[in-house]
């Protein structure tokens, strides 16, 4: 026992002896390192870097930990690279996709998912005067953005998506309705001006079919709705005005390229066939290739519950059973392969309620009512659900904005926009692996 007591000592002895000693070289060591410092020899950032990467080496060898694994390979793992795309968001994910080829398939098979698309709102009457401001909203994140102006201030404008951009069309302007029209490229974040319609209209719907943008209806300069329609080929559209050329540098005026283009015979609108009935503030949308027009407002003022559609030919308009309700000023949009048309007007009367075409039975549906009366409202489908923005309660503009859920079958509000909008056009763009979709959703 004394043996054992005595070698317990001798250790502890041993030990303090050492702690001394240890104490002893942190104080010569400081005392180095501040010289060192003092005379401009040691980096004290550089020191520091140095000593964690020691540190860190002697922990991966105590614990055997192997790091030859780079950054697209870890990436690879498509619920690593979804947990690092929910962490570090849409946008990051797409910088990251854009500038590395090794991680870029990695990237872009998750972007669907973190973000299905956005929808577009822009212009409108926010109850005294045009807007020509624009935002958008993430579904998924479930926040507005604001995004630059128009060029113009339009309201009871309408919209539709080609090729990933959204084209704005006609309107009213101020004094009087306008034919002018502009695009808006998402990834290049502005505006540019692109052939003008045929005639100036406003209060018209709009719908893509067959990669064509088509213009619906509307009211003219007098206030009288029209049944005519129009397409634009933005194939030959954005040759004539891509890319931009500086007047009196070596180039040519938008006018001068119309003149010219036209006269080739390949100008970029067209007329198409008719609608079979005038139609002042019709809803329309795309569903399965067809273009579906709904509503609207008669010569004599009276709401319609007519409704029409065109096929991919484009040949002639096909009639379609009327709606339950007489509408005017609604708005339309496909979801989950049914036709949604919600709000509009009743002569004085704004409306709540919503129903839906489905065309494999071919009738109507009744939904239940919004939260809000909305007439002269705007409407676009993302994610498998319909959005619905603004509109005008027949006292005041409103800012409010909800969606529609086709599986549970409720209604259920979305934040506030930046601004009040009635006559606004809505259009949500779609991802598709990081890119633009094709596909259009417009009011």
């Amino acid at each position: 026992m004394c043996c054992l007591t005595r070698l317990v000592e001798d250790h502890q002895a041993a030990i303090q002896s050492l702690r001394k000693e240890l104490a002893a070289c942190r104080e010569e060591v400081g005392a180095l390192r501040e010289c060192l410092l003092s005379a401009g020899y040691l980096d004290h950032v550089r020191f520091l870097v140095h000593l964690h990467r020691r540190c860190f080496a002697a922990a991966r060898a105590r614990h055997g930990l192997t790091l030859d694994l780079c950054i697209d390979r870890v990436l690879a793992v498509r619920p690593v690279t979804h947990a690092v795309g929910l962490f570090a968001g849409p946008t990051a994910m797409r910088a990251v996709k854009e500038a590395s080829t090794s991680v870029s398939p990695a990237a872009g098979d998750i972007m669907g998912k973190l973000c299905p698309g956005h929808v577009y709102v822009c212009g409108g009457f926010e109850g005294a005067l045009a807007l020509n401001s624009v935002e958008r909203l993430d579904p998924m994140a479930g926040g507005w953005e604001v995004l630059p102006p128009m060029t113009e201030a339009r309201q009871y404008t309408c919209a539709g998506v080609v090729a990933g951009r959204i084209y704005v069309c006609g309107g009213w302007g101020g004094p009087q309705p306008v034919r002018s029209v502009e695009r808006f490229d998402p990834h290049a974040n502005m505006w540019q001006s692109m052939p003008p319609m045929l005639m100036a209209r406003w209060g018209a719907s709009a719908g893509v079919v067959g990669g064509k943008l088509h213009i619906c209806g509307g009211l003219d300069e007098s206030r009288q709705p029209l049944s005519s329609v129009e397409r634009l080929d933005p194939v030959t559209a954005a040759a004539m005005v891509a890319p931009p050329v500086a007047v009196g540098a070596g180039g040519i005026s938008l006018e001068s390229a119309l003149t010219a283009t036209s006269m080739a015979g390949t100008a970029p609108w067209e007329v198409v066939p008719a609608m079979s009935e005038r139609r002042g503030w019709p809803a329309a949308g795309v569903l399965g290739g067809w273009l579906y027009v709904c509503g609207g407002r008669d010569e004599q003022r009276e709401p319609l519950n007519s409704a029409e559609r065109l096929g991919p030919s484009a040949a002639t308009w096909e009639p379609l059973p009327p709606m339950a309700g007489q509408r005017a000023g609604a708005a339309a949009a496909a979801a989950a392969g049914r036709l949604y048309v919600c709000g509009g007007a009743f002569g004085a009367q704004m409306l709540s309620s919503a129903e839906r075409f489905n065309p494999k039975a071919g009738c109507w549906e009744s939904l239940p009512p919004m939260a809000a009366r909305r007439a002269y409202v705007a409407a676009a489908a993302v994610a498998g659900r319909l959005h619905v923005f603004g509109g005008s309660d027949g006292g005041q503009c409103r800012g409010s904005a909800e969606q529609f859920d086709p599986v549970t079958g409720e209604w259920s509000p979305l934040p506030a926009m930046s601004e009040r909008r009635s006559g606004a056009a809505a259009a949500a763009v779609c991802e598709r692996g990081g890119h633009v979709a094709p596909k259009a959703t417009l009011c």
